[in-house]
């Protein structure tokens, strides 16, 4: 017989059901509380039998008691009837929570799987917020060490990876303050006009409804709307990035109605400020040839990326007002 063989299944078994235990545990307690309605359902049905056999017990004792012809012989006294009747009271209690005990057995096991299984998520869930604090704090000690390191070069490098933007070189004729035009070299960054971003990460290019060709115009709309969104953190405790989005005219994600910004002093692990992280760039399309094409009739055009600094999940953090 092959141990070796048998000894890894019954591992990975063990292995699964410790993985899906959870998931297993919530499903017991959900089916457990259908089979709990069903028992109580009958538990109700036997009772009722009980009940009305209680009702005749007491009924023949409130007639002994009160109907002289039956009272004549052994003088049944008022004491005698309320002991029979709690007697009566006790029996038919003890018969009702025989009936009633697998429906309450199984509520309270069903009950206690259902907390057990939320149990482990939240332990689980603590663990992996745990890790992912971890990870993000190395990753930007690591992005702290590149720019110090490299300087100008590191902060360089650490943006085009981020943001997939390129740094080009270009060359711009100006007019001096002499009056004569000259040449004078230039680095910009550079955006293909079709990258999409998800997650923080936004570019605020023309394709944006409050888009105008103005790049002074496009930054003081964002300046603007990053002051305001910081004023209602100030005011409310708390913003959504979804807000935030909506109001600069992204689409809205399923992540942005969780995650945000949270104003908490005594958080030393938030920033409790919103920072859109606007980089100017130059707006560009890239053809087959990975050669770059300006757009709008090959006419330069200055856009902006936006990385939101969020605090994480809003609803594990911030404190709502009661609603009335």
């Amino acid at each position: 017989m092959n141990f070796t063989g048998l000894s890894r299944a019954v591992n990975t078994m063990s292995f699964t059901l410790r993985k899906y235990s959870p998931q297993i545990m919530v499903g017991a307690g959900i089916i457990g509380g259908a089979v709990t309605t069903v028992l109580a359902c009958v538990a109700t049905a036997k009772s009722r039998e009980v009940v009305e056999e209680a009702k005749i017990n007491l009924d023949i004792i409130d007639e002994h008691l009160n109907n002289p012809e039956l009272n004549k012989e052994d003088k049944y006294t008022e004491a005698e009837a309320k002991k029979d009747k709690r007697q009566v009271y006790l029996h038919t209690a003890g018969k009702l929570v025989l009936n009633y005990a697998p429906a309450i057995g199984t509520g309270i096991a069903s009950t206690a799987s259902i907390l057990g299984g939320t149990g482990i998520l939240n332990k689980r869930n603590a663990v992996l917020a745990s890790s992912l604090a971890a990870t993000i704090g190395e990753f930007d000690d690591y992005r702290r060490k590149l720019k110090e390191k490299f300087g100008e070069d590191g902060e360089r490098i650490d943006n085009e990876l981020r943001f997939g933007t390129e740094t080009l070189e270009i060359k711009e004729k100006v007019v001096g303050d002499d009056g004569k035009t000259k040449t004078v070299k230039k680095k910009i960054n550079i955006v293909d006009s079709g990258e999409d971003f998800d997650g923080y990460r936004r570019i605020f290019d023309p394709r944006n409804p409050y888009w105008d060709k103005d790049p002074t115009y496009c930054e003081v709309f964002l300046s603007a709307r990053q002051a305001m969104f910081n004023d209602r953190l100030r005011a409310y405790g708390y913003v959504f990035l979804n807000d935030v989005l909506e109001e600069l005219g992204f689409p809205k994600t399923r992540v942005g109605q969780e995650v945000g910004w949270v104003f908490d002093p005594d958080n030393q692990s938030g920033d409790n400020y919103i920072d859109f992280g606007i980089k100017p760039v130059e707006i560009v399309r890239k053809d087959g040839t990975n050669e770059y094409t300006y757009i709008e009739n090959g006419s330069r055009n200055s856009g902006f990326l936006l990385d939101f600094n969020v605090d994480g999940s809003v609803l594990n953090k911030a404190s709502f007002p009661d609603q009335k």
